[in-house]
């Protein structure tokens, strides 16, 4: 595919934490007609005078008889982080537009199997968990904050109630579904759209399937997934954010060091002209930059489906069905 028919948009990716540190941190990819991309990075820290109620031990995350199952003080960061994201307010107001593509990958988000099945998620990652359903998920939630165990709470179910929020306080604020109430709409309702290629659009991404399909641990990635990877990376890097109480949002020096390092690797990878990516990888003992660097990975799996070289995972299938939608560049094995 020739730079001058990337579809012109913007997307972005959000990966998702349960510290206050990293709650959230973003990569926004765009395109112009001329085919020439750019990717802007903002970590998502909370800040402000929410960051002071900002809970420690697990059990003071949960609220049960709340929407979301999330606490008071968990709701009001996670959206406070919104508010404040330079690229979150971009990315709204070019959706505001709808006249482009404004696609939306989230990390993990909650999407439940539905009964008598479980979800594949993450299908080729070595540490990775089945999706369970809506009631055998809240069930796990009631056990283990009774038991006072934060591990497993923090681990597999929290952060996902955090990616839970950000699509729907998300889906708010485009015009996708009503603001937070009593019902939210399923993951599954958020993420089918009828044509990604005008207007907003929300998925699922899993950074380390994405990995796997680029790596050769699951398979390695078509041509025209490659070109789109080859576009991103070569593409020109910045770094934005704002401060609020005396705390930035843009990525540290160190932190965009690293990110460049990473990204010189993947062109190095990328013009050796071998089949698999190996430095599209997860990034190992998951220092803060590796947030940024999988919410790049989101952005490309929700680039990658604006230029029709992207695929559903969910359960095997490769059509939107059931709960919620896993996208991933498409790849051979």
């Amino acid at each position: 595919m020739g730079r001058a028919e990337v579809q012109t948009g913007y997307w972005l990716g959000i990966d998702v934490g349960s510290a206050r540190d990293k709650v959230l941190n973003f990569a926004l990819i765009s395109a112009d007609a001329g085919g020439t991309a750019s990717v802007v990075f903002e970590r998502g820290a909370v800040r402000g005078p929410e960051r002071a109620s900002w809970p420690r031990a697990a059990s003071d995350y949960l609220e049960l008889g709340a929407t979301g199952w999330l606490s008071e003080p968990v709701r009001r960061g996670v959206d406070s982080a919104l508010d404040r994201s330079a690229l979150v307010q971009r990315w709204l107001e070019r959706r505001s537009r709808g006249t482009e593509p404004c696609g939306l990958a989230i990390d993990a988000p909650c999407g439940f199997a539905a009964a008598g099945w479980q979800r594949a998620t993450e299908a080729a990652a070595a540490t990775s968990h089945a999706t369970a359903t809506r009631e055998d998920f809240l069930a796990k939630l009631v056990l283990y904050r009774e038991q006072k165990n934060d591990s497993p709470l923090f681990q597999r179910y929290i952060w996902k109630l955090v990616g839970l929020r950000v699509m729907h306080e998300l889906a708010a604020r485009a015009g996708l579904a009503e603001p937070d109430g009593a019902a939210w709409p399923a993951v599954s309702v958020l993420c089918v759209s009828p044509d990604v290629r005008t207007g907003a659009f929300m998925r699922e991404a899993f950074p380390s399937d994405t990995y796997a399909r680029a790596n050769g641990k699951l398979a390695v990635l078509r041509d025209d997934s490659r070109a789109m990877l080859d576009l991103v990376v070569s593409a020109d890097w910045q770094y934005t954010g704002n401060d609020v109480c005396g705390a930035s949002s843009v990525p540290t020096g160190r932190s965009q060091q690293r990110l460049g390092w990473q990204r010189e690797a993947v062109l190095a990878d990328l013009a050796a002209g071998r089949a698999a990516v190996p430095s599209m990888r997860k990034i190992e003992k998951d220092p803060s930059w590796a947030d940024l660097w999988d919410s790049l990975a989101c952005a490309f799996v929700a680039f990658c489906e604006s230029q029709g070289c992207a695929q559903f995972v969910l359960n095997g299938a490769d059509v939107p069905a059931g709960e919620g939608a896993i996208t991933a560049p498409v790849s051979v094995a």
